[in-house]
Order: C-alpha cells, then structure tokens, then sequence
C-alpha cells in the first residue's frame, strides 16, 4: 500500500493550514501566545517541518507589517532601530555564507 502524497495546493491542504492559523490565531489573541508554538505541531500532522515553519513566516511577517503600519510612527520607529536592522543585515549574511566558506570542524569548537 503506497502513502498518497499531498500536495500544498489541494483543497484539503489549504482548509487545514487556513484552520490551524485561524484556530492558533485565536488562541494567541486570547491568552498571548499560540501561534509561533502550537501552528508548527499541527501542521506538520499533514506536512514536513520545513514547509510548516516556512508557512509560519507568513503569518508572522503579516502581523509585523500591520502593527508597525498602524499608528502613524512607521518612519520614527524604522529611524529608531536602523542600526540594529543594518548589523542584522550584515550578521545574517556572514552567518549564512560562514558555514560554505569556513571548514565546518571549526564549529564544533564553539559548543
């Protein structure tokens, strides 16, 4: 017996991912958090892990844009933390092309 394989755009899929984040987005409003922790179990039910925390981007990044939006004080608040959004710029980037360039034996020091 072969396990029938989902794909992301079906139907079903969709009303499950829909469901979780209506559902987690409901607990988090009520009790403050939720989301950022229960959506991940729950979809990967039905998916991998690294699709399910690739969906939990969306939402998240969609929250972010609407409270930073509203109040007016968007250009103050991005004047406030430019510095840390420029070093995160510049940290990320040497943290992510660090492990192909660096020989990986090195890491294991850190820990």
């Amino acid at each position: 017996m072969t396990r029938y394989k989902w794909t992301m755009f079906e139907p079903v899929m969709l009303l499950l991912v829909v469901a979780t984040f209506l559902s987690t987005g409901t607990v988090k409003a009520v009790i403050g958090l939720g989301l950022p922790t229960v959506s991940p179990g729950l979809l990967t039910a039905a998916l991998d892990l690294p699709t399910a925390m690739a969906l939990l981007l969306v939402p998240s990044f969609v929250r972010n844009v609407c409270q930073a939006s509203t109040g007016g004080h968007a250009l103050t608040i991005l004047g406030r933390f430019r510095p840390f959004l420029v070093m995160a710029t510049v940290t990320v980037w040497i943290g992510a092309t660090a492990p192909t360039r660096v020989d990986l034996d090195l890491f294991l020091g850190l820990f």
